[in-house]
Formats: structure tokens, C-alpha cells, sequence
């Protein structure tokens, strides 16, 4: 090993000085969009929260279908939030992956999943509110107003069937993505190593403990905004500032570099 090399001085490549301007005038915009998707997805639990009236598990099913049926205006509205977070959070994903793809080869897939899964999502979300408002009316309208009538209007339709199945293909493919995303970020030096552990726990709960992994999804995208936006405690990694690639070090923050230019 040589010296430099023991010093930690190897060549690595260096993002060129114009691409990075480039860069720069489009963090803050994204950024803020970012914080926007953390916004409405808050906002749109916050309503779905506050519409749910409390109640014995054992007739939560009836209880779902009587309040979609009487507050259809109102989870309408957490829809519309919920939609508004995923088209910010596509914007994001879509640049996040042309930040990657500047400084290591990307996956085709990864930039087609980065839009394609919010996407995705967007339309299970509308699609499953559609089922629940048509089985709400289905329970209220006519029959048995039971709790065994409701959780078979709720698992054995159709439209409630292909609605469950696309939630979880949406939702695998945006986990896949988040995973992949964080390791590359945190490999090319844009952000540290633990939010890289971060973004692949909260892609792996997303799946695993939806309501959790919610939560650290929102929190991941919320730190994102923040270091787009240049609001980084410390300061950001020199793949911000100097182009350098590679994993961001701790106290490397805002140092120059010693590394050869591209």
C-alpha cells in the first residue's frame, strides 16, 4: 500500500465543478418539495386519525364501512393529501436517482421504479377508496348491517381483492427503491452511512410493519428535504461541495479536497 493510499488519498472521481452548479439550482426547489410530501402525509393521517371513532375490535368492520359511508367528503380529502405526498415524493425520487446516476452507473429499473412506484401507489390508493366507498354503500343501502356482512364486503369482493393485491405489489416496488436508493446515496458520499441504514429500515418495515414504516419513510424524506435544501448540521459531505464520490465521513464535512480532479 502506498502512502497516499494509506492516507486515505486515493484518486476517486470527482464530479465536475459545472454539473454540480447544475445541481445546486435544482436541490433547493427539491427540497422544499420533499418537505411538502412530509407535510400532506402527516396532514393526511392526521384526518384519517381524526375520523376514526372509537369503538370494540369486534365490530371494527361495521364501525370502517359507517364511518367511510357518513365521512366520504373527509377521507376524500385525506386521499387527495395522500396523492399530493406521492407526486412530491416522485419528484424527489426522480432527481435523488439523477444525483446517484452523475456519480455510479444506475440501474435502468431503479429510475423507472424512482416515478413508477409513487405513481403505482397513487393509483391503488384512489382505486381502494373507490372499493371501500362502494362497499360502504353496499352495507349501509341494504342487507344485514352486521359485523360478519362487513368483513365479507371487506376481504371477499372483487374490487377489494385486486385493490389488496396492487397495494402490496405498489408498495414492494417503492420499498425495493427506497432500499436500493439509500445503499447507493450513502455509497457515493450524498448522504451518511446511518441515513443509508435508515432508508433500508424503513423500506424493509414499510413491508413488514406498514404504520411504522410509514412513519420512517416520511422521517427519511423529511432529512432529505434538509440536506437539499443545504440545512445539514455540520455541513454536507463533500459530494456536495467539492464533487468528490464516495462514502461521506464523519467530520468530513465542507473540507477541501485533497483528491484529483476530474
Amino acid at each position: 500500500m502506498s502512502k497516499r493510499e494509506a492516507e486515505g488519498e486515493l484518486d476517486l472521481a470527482v464530479v465536475p465543478r459545472a454539473v454540480l452548479e447544475q445541481e445546486a439550482r435544482r436541490n433547493r426547489p427539491v427540497g422544499a418539495v420533499a418537505i411538502v410530501s412530509v407535510i400532506a402525509s402527516f396532514a393526511a393521517l392526521a384526518v384519517l386519525v381524526g375520523s376514526t371513532s372509537p369503538g370494540t375490535t369486534d365490530t371494527a368492520s361495521k364501525r370502517s364501512l359507517e364511518q367511510a359511508d357518513r365521512d366520504a367528503g373527509l377521507l376524500w380529502g385525506a386521499v387527495g393529501l395522500r396523492v399530493l405526498s406521492m407526486v412530491a415524493i416522485a419528484l424527489v425520487a426522480a432527481h435523488l436517482v439523477s444525483l446517484i446516476a452523475v456519480r455510479e452507473q444506475t440501474p435502468r429499473m431503479m429510475k423507472i421504479l424512482a416515478v413508477g412506484a409513487p405513481i403505482g401507489i397513487i393509483v391503488a390508493v384512489i382505486a381502494s377508496q373507490f372499493a371501500l366507498l362502494d362497499a360502504a354503500s353496499e352495507f349501509v343501502g341494504h342487507g344485514a348491517q352486521t359485523d360478519d356482512r362487513a368483513k365479507d364486503l371487506l376481504t371477499n369482493g372483487g374490487a377489494q381483492r385486486i385493490t389488496s393485491v396492487a397495494t402490496i405489489v405498489t408498495a414492494l416496488a417503492f420499498s425495493v427503491w427506497l432500499g436500493w436508493t439509500s445503499l447507493a446515496a450513502s455509497r457515493v458520499g450524498l448522504i451518511t452511512k446511518f441515513m443509508g441504514y435508515f432508508g433500508v429500515g424503513g423500506a424493509l418495515a414499510s413491508v413488514l410493519v406498514p404504520v411504522a414504516g410509514q412513519g420512517l419513510v416520511i422521517g427519511w424524506f423529511g432529512s432529505i428535504g434538509i440536506l437539499l435544501l443545504g440545512w445539514w448540521p455540520g455541513g454536507r459531505g463533500p459530494a456536495w461541495t467539492t464533487g468528490e464520490v464516495g462514502q461521506w465521513n464523519a467530520g468530513a464535512a465542507d473540507k477541501p479536497s485533497r483528491r484529483r480532479p476530474a
